[in-house]
């Protein structure tokens, strides 16, 4: 990767964590039970609509599936962040917040190109922060004391993974890895009393830490140039969870351990190339959450889990003085329904977005920018409605192996 190409790197991912010292909450509905869904995937793919399972490029590399990894010709690391405004909606009124997330970090290498590489990562795809204030009285031998009820939540439920990617013939490719999962929550439930009441303020503190191991498995088909199929299963596993109560004024905590069972994840997609630069894909997304077996209140909760994306795309061009018309450009939307239920009924989020991308030096990288427009459910079905402004930033650098 050239000097210039790394400045370029390092420039913008320095922006997008600084920027994290901006994120203030979240939707209502991150508010209960395992959070909202955060998902990895890179400005590209967002763009799209989510579509990105049946990647197979050795330039602009695809991590959705880890299969595609096994075209890359060099090492290729990539950084995925976004920012987000809120518009939330509920009975006692209207909230805006912002967020930004870094949720994604890939390496890949070739072992042997085009045939074999390695990959690992981070990525982020759980997450919870919300806080809330409203007044209160409590009845203090016969005694009316005044004051607030606050509560707070925030916490992150993340992978590792580490994974091999073979094309042994022809279009056939396959891969496999081990995630390593982690991620804490903690709750905070706090009685603050008016000032003059000589009472003291009581506070609940829950922390939930939580550790497993899971794995997936994923394939990838290249029938001919034109089409893509690719495929990816993770199934069942469990999360060992260690659950510390701890009241204000009591010297011992109260320390559980029990265990949560998530569903299995099955994902599929496919690209089909049109005329000319123009390409159309489509991926698919399901967790049966009803079978899992989770935390009690948010068992009563759960939803199964889908997405769908689809989305257009005009590939890049070199043409000569063609100017703009060179660019990228992206189109797609995106049906998500939460793993769970808020208000009695179940969370739909509709996403549209648009993008584009600018070639690195050399062709060595890529910068790729989404902005979407979505809205999370619904004020009449849920009790509750967000609209969502999210811009979302990929970096991809590239670097010869040998």
């Amino acid at each position: 990767m050239s000097a210039r190409n790394v400045r370029t790197v390092l420039v913008a991912v320095a922006v997008l964590v600084l920027g994290a010292g901006l994120a203030r909450s979240q939707t209502p509905f991150a508010a209960t039970n395992i959070g909202q869904r955060i998902r990895p995937d890179d400005a590209r793919v967002i763009a799209r609509g989510g579509w990105g399972m049946a990647v197979a490029d050795t330039t602009h590399p695809g991590f959705k599936n880890q299969a595609s990894l096994t075209y890359l010709r060099h090492v290729a690391l990539r950084y995925t962040g976004y920012g987000e405004r809120t518009t939330s909606t509920t009975a006692s009124g209207e909230r805006k917040t912002a967020e930004v997330y870094s949720p994604g970090i890939q390496v890949a290498l070739p072992i042997v190109k085009t045939r074999l590489s390695f990959t690992a990562g981070f990525n982020m795809f759980g997450s919870t922060r919300w806080d809330t204030s409203e007044p209160a009285v409590w009845l203090v031998d016969g005694e009316e004391i005044k004051g607030d009820k606050v509560s707070t939540r925030q916490g992150t439920r993340f992978n590792v993974p580490l994974g091999v990617a073979w094309r042994p013939f022809g279009g056939f490719s396959f891969a496999g890895s081990v995630n390593l999962e982690s991620g804490s929550v903690l709750e905070q439930y706090t009685e603050l009393f008016a000032a003059g009441t000589g009472l003291s303020e009581n506070i609940l503190e829950t922390r939930n830490l939580y550790e497993g191991t899971s794995y997936t498995l994923s394939a990838l088909w290249v029938p001919f140039d034109r089409l893509h199929l690719g495929a990816s299963w993770t199934p069942a596993y469990d999360l060992d969870v260690d659950r510390t109560a701890i009241l204000s004024n009591v010297t011992v905590a109260a320390r559980s351990t029990s265990q949560m069972r998530i569903a299995d994840e099955y994902r599929a997609g496919l690209q089909l190339r049109l005329i000319r630069r123009w390409q159309i894909g489509a991926d698919i997304q399901y967790m049966p959450m009803t079978e899992a077996s989770l935390y009690a209140p948010w068992q009563e909760e759960a939803e199964d889990e889908y997405t769908l994306g689809v989305g257009l795309e005009r590939l890049k061009a070199r043409e000569r003085r063609a100017g703009l018309r060179n660019l990228p450009l992206r189109l797609g939307a995106n049906l998500h329904r939460w793993g769970y239920r808020f208000g009695g009924e179940p969370v739909d989020e509709l996403t549209f977005s648009i993008g584009t991308g600018f070639a690195l030096a050399n062709d060595l990288g890529q910068l790729d920018m989404a902005f979407s427009y979505g809205v999370i459910g619904d004020l009449e079905k849920n009790g509750a409605e967000s609209t969502v402004y999210r811009l979302g930033i990929s970096l991809t650098g590239l670097e010869a192996w040998w």
